[in-house]
């Protein structure tokens, strides 16, 4: 969802000097798109829903997705946060 991208805008503290950029994203066929966590290199980690209703997690790295599907025991647990290598 749109309002998530514009929400972790501002929970990334500026950096002075820093060019702020806003970008729009929903992860492609999902109905609902939930960003959690971002770094300030703009890896966003969140949840999206897909047609079936299954929510699974994704990663957005460079403009690319990566999803994660989590086993059926599991399925209450998301991707939080993102931990800096």
């Amino acid at each position: 969802m749109a309002i998530a991208a514009i929400l972790m805008m501002f929970l990334i503290p500026a950096q002075v000097g820093a060019a702020r950029r806003f970008i729009s994203f929903d992860y492609p066929g999902a109905i609902d798109t939930e960003a959690a966590s971002i770094t300030p290199g703009g890896d966003i980690v969140g949840r999206y829903t897909s047609n079936d209703g299954m929510v699974h997690g994704f990663l957005r790295s460079q403009g690319q997705f990566s999803s994660m599907t989590f086993r059926a025991l599991l399925s209450r647990l998301q991707p939080g946060s993102i931990q800096m290598a």
